[in-house]
């Protein structure tokens, strides 16, 4: 009877051992393949421990997507999914950030998660962030205060930045986040920066916030701003050191009447495309020049080459 029983296991010790095992190192490379099926990407973090750690490094690289488009009216939608999100965050603050959070009536602060989310994250939008923390603030209804939502914000985005090295895409609207948290990022791709107000000259100090992140950047790709009427050189020549991997650049409102595009002029022939759109001062030769190199794109508006602004 023993003896029998014994040779039940090991029959059963040989078929597993025979079951394919998939390197963990391919599995990345595997679930790339499907990571737009979030359903499918989901069902494996209850395969086991390799397959579970995959799958949040892909669901949690993009968690503050606005899945309600902005144009809609407030209150966003998915009001649950928001403080989930912003809870789990949360929950992988700092001792001090957390202490400093406390001082928030009503706001609960979770125990330390297995995963610390923040390394996980590829695509970054600073406005996003406070959406979600708006949302999650107007479903619950215990925080109200504007100034509640801005620190826990702040402590977010400090978190972002020294946390979040994986990060490709990042959109913000302000700078000076850069000067509260000592910024680890290095390897972004795209960089998108909105000033909040057009039409209001750009600080140097914040001109050269957003160049100083520019330089540290191994691989940059493309950089697209907005609203800037002040500060353009200081950001051209933070760019010209991303020259090697730098393919396009976007302005859109920008002012670039004491800005020299001789001096830049080598940057400029060496990206693929340029997109001017209701920009001011842009002188038309300078875009003829350019056109000489056919493989380049170049892309404006009627308003950029008016007759006002040539």
């Amino acid at each position: 009877m023993l003896s029998k029983s014994k040779s039940t296991r090991n029959s059963k010790v040989s078929k597993n051992a025979n079951m394919p095992i998939i390197p963990i190192d391919l599995l990345p490379d595997i679930f790339q393949h499907f990571e737009n099926d979030r359903q499918a990407i989901y069902n494996c973090v209850f395969v086991n421990r390799a397959f579970c750690r995959t799958a949040i490094r892909i669901l949690w690289q993009d968690p503050f997507e606005v899945n309600t488009p902005r144009k809609s009216t407030w209150p966003y939608a998915n009001y649950r999914a928001a403080e989930n999100i912003i809870s789990l965050y949360l929950a992988c603050l700092s001792y001090q950030d957390r202490k400093t959070l406390s001082k928030i009536k009503n706001l609960k602060i979770p125990q330390r998660p297995t995963f610390n989310y923040p390394q996980f994250l590829k695509y970054f939008d600073e406005q996003s962030v406070y959406i979600y923390i708006r949302s999650g603030q107007f479903y619950n209804n215990k925080l109200g205060e504007v100034t509640e939502a801005y620190s826990i914000h702040s402590a977010i985005m400090n978190l972002t930045l020294r946390e979040s090295q994986r990060l490709h895409y990042i959109t913000f609207e302000c700078s000076y986040i850069f000067e509260k948290a000592p910024c680890k990022l290095t390897s972004l791709r795209h960089i998108q920066f909105n000033t909040r107000s057009s039409g209001v000259d750009m600080p140097k100090r914040q001109a050269e916030n957003v160049a100083n992140l520019i330089r540290h950047q191994i691989h940059l790709e493309s950089f697209t701003t907005s609203s800037l009427t002040a500060g353009l050189s200081t950001l051209f020549d933070a760019l010209a050191i991303q020259i090697r991997t730098l393919k396009q650049l976007e302005f859109v409102l920008c002012d670039f009447s004491h800005f020299d595009w001789a001096e830049h002029e080598q940057l400029l022939e060496s990206i693929d495309k340029l997109v001017l759109k209701r920009c001011t001062n842009v002188p038309l030769s300078m875009v003829e020049n350019l056109s000489i190199f056919k493989e380049k794109q170049i892309t404006w508006d009627a308003y950029t080459f008016s007759r006002k602004h040539i």
